[in-house]
């Protein structure tokens, strides 16, 4: 009877299981950027409470883009601005309600908890050390979970990892467009540098001819 039970509660135990949350991580770009100084700005809208995702991670993940994207050595070139808005639907909280009033009765027979569809739209904005506008890059993320037992994910830190997924996936977006116009961005900056140095030795040029006369 006893070896029945155990039986039992071990099938019950592996169906209720949930699949794994397999993060995908963003390609690391091939080629840097000289030096920029960086500026994040974050938006959420929809359900996307701070305890969710944290404007702080949230700034920490894009951070960390940034830095891949761009070299840190030597002085800044230019700055570069990142835009985050970050957007969730989710199922009717009614019914998340009530799964939770029967204490997951409803999904043991394969009904999902809910459903999250997060949204993170990235605009990298570059400019040279003039200010100047050289390209703005944009990128949307996508992330769907469905929270159930047998086919979906645990509740448990997905809701996190999912708007991070979406995140990330729209950092890698927007990283293989400003690696495709690398070219293009470096000449840009380069050419600005370039620009700066003709104009101070003017300057220097100038200055020194007015205190000889």
């Amino acid at each position: 009877m006893a070896k029945k039970i155990f039986i039992v509660i071990l099938v019950l135990m592996i169906l209720m299981s949930c699949r794994a949350f397999r993060f995908q991580p963003m390609d690391i770009p091939q080629k840097q950027l000289p030096p920029l100084k960086s500026q994040i700005s974050v938006i959420t809208e929809g359900a996307m409470p701070d305890v969710i995702l944290s404007l702080t991670e949230t700034r920490g993940i894009s951070s960390a883009v940034l830095k891949a994207l761009c070299s840190s050595e030597g002085d800044f070139q230019g700055s570069i601005k990142c835009d985050v808005r970050l957007s969730r639907k989710t199922s009717s909280a009614i019914w998340e309600f009530t799964c939770y009033m029967f204490c997951g009765l409803f999904n043991i027979i394969g009904l999902p908890a809910g459903v999250y569809k997060n949204q993170a739209d990235v605009a990298i904005h570059i400019y040279d050390l003039s200010g100047n506008h050289i390209g703005t890059y944009q990128g949307v993320g996508f992330d769907k979970r469905t929270i159930a037992c047998y086919y979906g994910y645990s509740i448990k830190n997905t809701t996190r990892t999912s708007v991070e997924q979406a995140l990330v996936n729209a950092m890698g977006e927007v990283s293989d467009k400003i690696q495709r116009d690398y070219t293009y961005i470096t000449a840009m900056l380069d050419k600005n540098i370039e620009q700066l140095k003709k104009e101070k030795k003017e300057l220097e040029l100038d200055f020194e001819i007015r205190r000889k006369n």
